[in-house]
């Protein structure tokens, strides 16, 4: 192989690479459209959070056993989240300086 040809190597391996970094950025003030079933909630937020382009921070236990409302429409990212959660009572959807954020809230008994 002559040396002429690494560099295109090097371009074409770099190009594959790039899809995977060009994630959207999360942009709260932007509407999109989102078309989303009732479903579980893991599977909405991956799906979410790669098309918003918005981080969504969450712990596993506010997962557990919880589907998300269905979503269609043009909507903010934090509107849409709050959307997709609306019908459970103990979560809340709110934006960071990373993205965005469920919280978990624990009433008092």
């Amino acid at each position: 192989m002559s040396l002429r040809f690494i560099p295109m190597i090097v371009l074409i391996g770099m190009s594959m690479l790039a899809p995977s970094a060009a994630h959207a950025v999360c942009s709260l003030n932007q509407t999109l459209p989102y078309h989303y079933p009732a479903q579980r909630m893991d599977e909405t937020l991956q799906d979410f959070a790669h098309h918003s382009g918005c981080f969504v921070q969450i712990s596993p236990d506010a997962l557990k056993d919880h589907q998300t409302a269905s979503l269609h429409g043009r909507y903010r990212p934090l509107t849409a989240l709050r959307r997709l959660i609306r019908h459970i009572p103990n979560l809340r959807a709110e934006s960071t300086e990373e993205g965005l954020l469920v919280r978990e809230i624990r009433h008092r008994t």
